[in-house]
């Protein structure tokens, strides 16, 4: 049996800490500037949350997404491709920028990094077996555990609860490289950061995986009976929906508006949009101005 390690969240001050230490230019992104920079996504976050951007930390939800390691690790891969720390500080906290931010960019782009570092973890332990280093001509490896296996596989298991689920991706390898490379999957896939047992380790990764899966005619039907047994729909679910590649539909405009609804936010100027295709192929924009 395969052990199950559950990932504890930190606080901001530990956050501040863990980030520092897997930066790869630590002079540059001291602790100082470390805190600003969370000081600016941490109030892109919460509002995307609909969780009080005053005082976010306070907030269990809040803190088991932003104070989870994989989205802190996330955070410092990000923080690495960009060598001046003060313009991304300041393209975050500006009112442009937040409200790009606001209309899911930066939370969606966050989870892709999140899931891409996934991919290397399963690639390169796959690629340490000597099973696999002899044999030739070598896999496509950077095709395999894509964000689109990861989700179709996550989508498999806490939709439909099948267990070892296959994405034709993997069918077509040969029989040796697939019966290794599974066995890599294995072992990695029930730790997965969006999992907690046989749930999610936060509503953010299942609103992440609810928007994926609503526009994948594989999965769209489980993703919309999964929604049907919630006692409620979370705020991420508009936000995270319409950042998500692939045809939004009519159907789902009752669902968008409940998600952005669900914590009683008021009306502003600041709005979030969405084009969704109807069945005759037309479409129509769904915008929703939130406080």
């Amino acid at each position: 049996e395969i052990p199950a390690y559950e990932i504890d969240f930190f606080n901001r001050e530990k956050s501040i800490d863990f980030i520092h230490a897997n930066v790869e230019n630590q002079k540059i992104y001291n602790k100082s500037i470390i805190s600003d920079f969370l000081s600016a996504a941490e109030k892109s976050i919460a509002a995307n949350m609909s969780i009080d951007t005053s005082n976010p930390w306070s907030d269990d939800t809040f803190c088991a997404f932003m104070g989870y390691a994989p989205i802190l690790q996330a955070i410092a891969t990000l923080l690495n491709k960009e060598s001046n720390p003060r313009k991304i500080i300041k393209e975050i906290a500006s009112a442009n920028w937040f409200s790009k931010l606001k209309g899911s960019q930066f939370l969606y782009d966050l989870i892709n990094l999140l899931i891409d570092r996934e991919q290397g973890k399963v690639i390169n332990q796959a690629q340490d077996k000597p099973e696999l280093r002899s044999i030739q001509p070598q896999p496509e490896w950077t095709k395999l555990y894509d964000r689109e296996e990861q989700l179709t596989r996550l989508a498999a298991k806490l939709f439909v609860g099948i267990d070892g689920y296959c994405p034709t991706s993997v069918e077509s390898l040969e029989p040796d490289v697939r019966k290794e490379y599974e066995n890599s999957v294995e072992a990695l896939f029930p730790q997965h950061p969006f999992r907690k047992g046989d749930g999610f380790a936060s509503s953010v990764f299942k609103d992440y995986l609810l928007a994926w899966s609503l526009k994948r005619d594989e999965f769209k039907t489980e993703a919309e009976r999964y929604l049907e047994n919630q006692d409620s729909i979370t705020p991420t679910l508009f936000t995270l929906y319409s950042a998500m590649p692939g045809v939004s539909s009519t159907e789902h405009i009752g669902t968008l508006i409940e998600s952005q609804f669900s914590v009683g936010r008021g009306l502003n100027a600041d709005s979030q949009a969405v084009v969704l295709q109807k069945p005759n192929d037309s479409s129509i924009t769904l915008r929703i101005w939130t406080g």
